[in-house]
């Protein structure tokens, strides 16, 4: 019995001095080496490895993250001069050229060319002459296999689809959804609701818009590049000259 207690008593002797060396050690603070750490005790996650984690910060988004490509262009289009309408990536450089004029010499017919910033023509549109009040989708074909249709929907706010064979563009079908006073708005594939491009306009972001676009009527493509935009300009300049010719 006696055995049996000293042996206890031993056990809660050297508990209570495992203790008291464990709070003191927590007290004392941290060694020498410690001390010619920059990172020890600062509070900078750790690594495995004792080097500073990097920590990562997602990027912020913005209103239009998901379309962060932009070309501005002037919304009161010039069909007279033959250097054509241009058109600015998102630093001021001229890019495109949307013109009835190639090589100077102007084309026959309602068609307009996309040309880029060597002359190269990109893509041809062939507008007919728009019917204001016709209730049926009307057809403006291009060089390509695209083809915009505008439907005009009576009372509604209409709409403009690029269309293309199976396989020739993600989608075979995607919709601008514009708005009912403006021509601005965004545009989807089909029947989804996610934009993968927006017309806008008054949209002078960045300060060089207004002092190269004089007419002040600042328009903007943003896109996720997802349609080529000589496609989305070829759209554009179709609802220019549309609703010059059927105010709605």
């Amino acid at each position: 019995m006696k055995s049996f207690t000293f042996v206890r008593n031993m056990l809660i002797i050297m508990t209570l001095s495992h203790y008291l060396v464990s709070s003191t050690l927590a007290h004392v603070g941290p060694g020498p080496a410690a001390l010619n750490d920059p990172n020890a005790d600062s509070g900078i996650p750790q690594s495995v490895s004792g080097s500073p984690s990097i920590v990562y910060q997602p990027p912020k988004k913005t209103k239009y993250s998901d379309i962060p490509h932009t070309f501005c262009f002037d919304f009161k289009a010039n069909w007279t001069s033959s250097s054509g309408n241009e058109v600015y990536d998102s630093n001021g450089n001229v890019v495109y050229r949307v013109s009835h004029f190639v090589n100077h010499t102007r084309l026959e017919g309602r068609i307009f060319v996309i040309l880029d910033v060597h002359g190269k023509e990109l893509l041809r549109v062939f507008q007919t002459r728009p019917s204001c009040g016709s209730p049926l989708k009307q057809r403006f074909h291009t060089s390509s296999s695209v083809i915009y249709k505008w439907d005009l929907r009576a009372a509604l706010p209409d709409r403009w689809h690029i269309q293309s064979p199976r396989g020739y563009l993600p989608y075979d079908d995607y919709v601008y959804r514009r708005a009912r006073y403006h021509n601005q708005g965004s545009i989807t594939p089909g029947f989804h609701h996610h934009r993968v491009a927006r017309i806008s306009r008054n949209d002078a972001e960045s300060g060089w818009e207004l002092a190269k676009i004089k007419s002040g009527k600042v328009g903007c493509v943003r896109t996720n590049n997802q349609i080529p935009i000589k496609y989305l300009l070829g759209l554009v300049y179709s609802t220019i000259i549309v609703y010059d010719h059927c105010p709605k």
